[in-house]
Order: structure tokens, then C-alpha cells, then sequence
């Protein structure tokens, strides 16, 4: 491909089969520009020659930070440096532990996971 479409100034009908291809099956919608000076949200089925459409970016994930717990009965819940830290501990003590993921950027959105650590 030749041009980036999410900056496309090309209409349609003049791009090339695999840019046209690429535009339609793209998944995170387009816009399109039908004259004036504004972008509009793709509300139509079918492609027109003589529209220009871009593609919407595509969602940046955010970062993701994990953190490792184990839960002891005598001490309650321990934070741990890493994976390998968690599977010491437990080699030492009858108790479980949890993964969180989450945004590193915010710390919203936690994941929690309890492991079971089959691998070791």
C-alpha cells in the first residue's frame, strides 16, 4: 500500500484495488468527505467513486502493569517483586496466589487472576 489511510486525500474511484479492499474491510470504521470543510462517521452500505474516506485509527491499548500476591494465613495478603519471587514463596507455605493486571498508566481496569502455577 502506498498511502497512509488514515490521512487519505484520494477519492475512492482513484485508489488503487488493494487501498479500496483495505478501506472496506477495515474494522474500526471510516470517515468520510463529501465536500465543506468536515470529516464525517461512515452511515452508508456502499462506497462512492467520488467520496473521499479515511480509516479511524485503530484503539491504542494502554500499557498493562502486573502485579503478584499471595495470600498466608498468618500474614493475609503479600505483595511479591515478580512471578518467580510468588513461586519461591510458595514452595514454603501452604497459600495461593493472585495476579492483577491493570492500566499502567491510570491502574483502572484490574484483571484478577488466582494462579495455580501447573508449570512447576
Amino acid at each position: 500500500m502506498t498511502i497512509d489511510l488514515t490521512e487519505n486525500k484520494i477519492p475512492f474511484g482513484l485508489l488503487s484495488e488493494e487501498e479500496q479492499e483495505h478501506l472496506k474491510h477495515w474494522p474500526h470504521g471510516l470517515l468520510y468527505y463529501e465536500g465543506g470543510v468536515e470529516w464525517w462517521h461512515l452511515g452508508m452500505d456502499e462506497m462512492e467513486d467520488y467520496y473521499t474516506y479515511r480509516t479511524i485509527p485503530a484503539p491504542v491499548e494502554p500499557e498493562r502493569e502486573t502485579a503478584w500476591f499471595v495470600y498466608d494465613d498468618t500474614c493475609g495478603m503479600v505483595k511479591m517483586k515478580d512471578r518467580k519471587d510468588t513461586i519461591n514463596y510458595l514452595s514454603f507455605t501452604k497459600s495461593f496466589a493472585f495476579r492483577v493486571e491493570y492500566d499502567a498508566e491510570t491502574g483502572d481496569n484490574p484483571t484478577i487472576v488466582k494462579e495455580t502455577f501447573d508449570d512447576q
